[in-house]
C-alpha cells in the first residue's frame, strides 16, 4: 500500500501570496460632476416618492386611530340607546329623575339632608361651629332677612279684569 502523505505536513515551500493588479481609475474633474449630477437624479427620483410613501402611512396610522376612537365612541352610544330601548332602564329612570310610582304603591319621600350634600353641608358646619358666638350673633344681626314681596291687591287697576264689568 502506498503511503498516504498529508498535503500540510509535506509542504516544503511558504506560502505564496498572488497580487492581482486592480487598474487605477482615474476620474477627471468632468467625469466627477457627472457622476455627482447623476447620484443626485437618483436621490430625487427615489427621494420624493420614498417620502411620499411615508406621509401616506403616517396619515394612516392617524386615520387609523380616529377611527377606532369613533368605533368605540359609536359603541359607547350604542350601549347607551340600548340601556334606553330596555323597559326596565326606563322605570327605573322615571323612578328616580320624575318620582314615578307603579299603581298601588305608596310613595314616600324623606325630606332632610340628601347623600350628596352632606359633605358641602358638614364643611359649612364645621366652618360656622369654628366661629366665636359673637361672630355668629353679629352675622345674624347684620345679615338682612329676605322678606317676601307684596302680593298687589285685589282691587289694582294694573289687572285685567277675569269678567268684563257692564258699562253705564
Amino acid at each position: 500500500m502506498a503511503k498516504k502523505s498529508v498535503p500540510v505536513a509535506n509542504r516544503t515551500t511558504a506560502k505564496r501570496t498572488v497580487r492581482v493588479a486592480v487598474p487605477r481609475v482615474r476620474l477627471s474633474g468632468r467625469e466627477l460632476a457627472i457622476v455627482g449630477i447623476v447620484l443626485v437624479v437618483v436621490i430625487a427620483i427615489v427621494g420624493t416618492p420614498l417620502r411620499n410613501y411615508l406621509q401616506q402611512r403616517s396619515e394612516i396610522q392617524r386615520l387609523s386611530a380616529a377611527i377606532s376612537e369613533k368605533e368605540a365612541e359609536k359603541d359607547r352610544l350604542q350601549s347607551e340607546i340600548d340601556k334606553y330601548n330596555s323597559p326596565a332602564y326606563v322605570k327605573e329612570q322615571a323612578r328616580e329623575r320624575l318620582g314615578v310610582i307603579d299603581p298601588g304603591e305608596v310613595a314616600y319621600r324623606v325630606l332632610g339632608r340628601s347623600t350628596e350634600s352632606s359633605s358641602a353641608d358638614s364643611s359649612v358646619q364645621d366652618q360656622a361651629s369654628t366661629k366665636p358666638w359673637y361672630e355668629t350673633l353679629w352675622d345674624s344681626v347684620s345679615v338682612a332677612e329676605i322678606t317676601p314681596q307684596e302680593m298687589p291687591s285685589a282691587d289694582s287697576t294694573n289687572n285685567l279684569p277675569i269678567v268684563p264689568t257692564p258699562t253705564p
